[in-house]
Parts: structure tokens; sequence; C-alpha cells
């Protein structure tokens, strides 16, 4: 469980500040009823954590997305539920942007999408998991992704 939680410096010293402090409290309190109910406390503290697998704090919580325009003209490539066609998402011949996603589940199913003139010229989908890096390219017919 150790592993699933400290995974940068970040949350080494999170833990090394809990820690001390409960070891500041575990030495302030006299009477066993006080320390019963921090122990109680800190085991919910420790089951939360579980459960939630803090995904907040973890760097592979989210999927990077390379869109590169392989393409002889500019083109829009943006991914489904996060981006529409718009100015922002254009891609010159031989450049790339890159979108970052947070899925709701583990294994979650991307749509990326190319269009041209306001209107979608084509679309692929595919499954990726929490940490992937997956490199889409526009050929200038289809979107292939890697």
């Amino acid at each position: 469980m150790l592993k699933k939680i400290i995974t940068n410096n970040h949350d080494i010293l999170i833990l090394f500040i809990f820690i001390y402090s409960f070891n500041l409290l575990f030495y302030k309190l006299i009477n066993y009823q006080s320390m019963k109910t921090l122990i109680k406390s800190l085991a919910m503290l420790v089951i939360l954590l579980g459960i939630s697998g803090c995904e907040g704090l973890r760097d592979d919580a989210y999927i990077e997305i390379k869109l590169l325009n392989n393409s002889m003209d500019p083109v829009h490539l943006w991914v489904d539920n996060t981006e529409s066609i718009d100015p922002s998402n254009r891609v010159n011949p031989g450049l790339n942007r890159t979108v970052t996603v947070k899925p709701v589940e583990f294994t979650t199913t991307i749509i990326v999408f190319a269009g041209r003139n306001g209107e979608t010229l084509t679309s692929t989908s595919f499954e990726a998991n929490m940490g992937a890096k997956v490199k889409v390219i526009f050929d200038g017919y289809s979107l292939s992704a890697f």
C-alpha cells in the first residue's frame, strides 16, 4: 500500500510530517481514552487513503496523448469530451500538440478527431490505462494510435 501512496518527494515529505505529528501527539496524550480515539482516527485515515488510491497525487493518474499532424495541410486535432474543433487545437504540418486526460476509470476509451473548416474528417478510438502515453498520427486521410 505504501508503494501506491508514496510516488514522489512531495508524498514522502507529507508522510514524514504525518509521522512527526503523530509522535508529538503521542507524547502529549496522557490518558488511555484519548490514545484510543487517536488510533481509531488514524486507522480511518489510512483506510480512506487506501480506498481513494491517492490518485490526485499520482503522476500516473493521467493519460498523455500526443497528436501529430503528418499531412501536408493544417488540421484540427482534438480529444472527445475535453475539447471540440476550434482555433486552439489547430496543428500545422509536421507539428504536434499534447493533451492530458484524467480518466474516471483505470481503463478508458479515448476518441480523437481530425477536422478542417469546421467539419470532422475522421476519428479513431482506443483504450488506454492511467499513466499511458499515446501517440496519435494524422496522415491526411486517417488517424492511427500507437
